[in-house]
């Protein structure tokens, strides 16, 4: 998988739902959930490709440097910062990335601005706010799909279909196939309102004669290759 797909997927669905009329509130959630999916996969950091939509909903905030918590503490680490074109800032400031000392928030030299997220360790202690609950990917590609046909959004309709899929592959769930039957009942619907023959996915990974041929080929268990099967129709 080349990565670049699952992020394309992610900004412009980022895009179909700042086009609606959902409350910011909601419209974070679903920013919250979107970039969730995109960390399931190794992708680049691409917050700043729709960062005018994400500080519109409030899903990302700003701070001047002087702003940010224990600054005085460090700040000889803050004011280099401004030299540098972008830079994360990590939970222990000036310490290396590391699982326990993940990225709290990101310098921008272009805004002179600190940005940080829902995704940060610090949303809750500097917005009083409780992070969105993570959403399983049927349920999200549900809403998303739903939105997009809304939109005549075909393709997006398509690709949330694949990679709700290939979510299921990465990280099998323990629910029965008839369970994951009802979660992509939705999608499923919407989907066999379009016609796809001749369709062309945006990359091959996002294909789903490719995961037809898979399933021929064994490469799947017997729950995956039902909900393949009966999810997409033979060409």
């Amino acid at each position: 998988m080349s990565m670049w797909e699952i992020e394309a997927l992610v900004e412009e669905s980022i895009r179909l739902v700042a086009q609606t009329e959902k409350k910011p509130a909601e419209k974070r959630a679903l920013y919250h959930n979107l970039y969730h999916v995109q960390g399931l996969f190794d992708c680049s950091f691409t917050h700043f490709r729709v960062m005018p939509l994400l500080l519109e909903a409030g899903y990302a905030k700003t701070m001047a440097l002087t702003d940010y918590p224990n600054y005085s503490v460090h700040q000889v680490f803050f004011e280099a910062l401004k030299e540098q074109r972008f830079s994360f800032i990590y939970q222990a400031v000036e310490q290396p990335w590391s699982p326990e000392n993940p990225a709290c928030a990101y310098w921008d030299k272009a805004s002179g601005k600190i940005h940080y997220d829902m995704e940060s360790p610090l949303w809750s202690q500097l917005e009083g706010t409780v992070v969105p609950t993570i959403q399983s990917t049927p349920v999200l590609a549900q809403t998303i799909v739903a939105l997009a046909h809304q939109a005549k959004n075909k393709d997006l309709v398509y690709h949330w279909l694949a990679c709700a899929i290939i979510c299921q592959i990465m990280s099998p769930s323990q629910e029965s196939f008839e369970v994951l039957q009802q979660q992509f009942q939705p999608i499923n619907v919407t989907f066999d309102q379009y016609e796809f023959d001749g369709f062309e996915p945006m990359h091959r990974s996002l294909d789903l004669n490719e995961l037809l041929g898979a399933v021929e080929e064994g490469y799947f268990d017997e729950k995956l290759n039902q909900l393949i099967l009966w999810l997409v129709p033979k060409s």
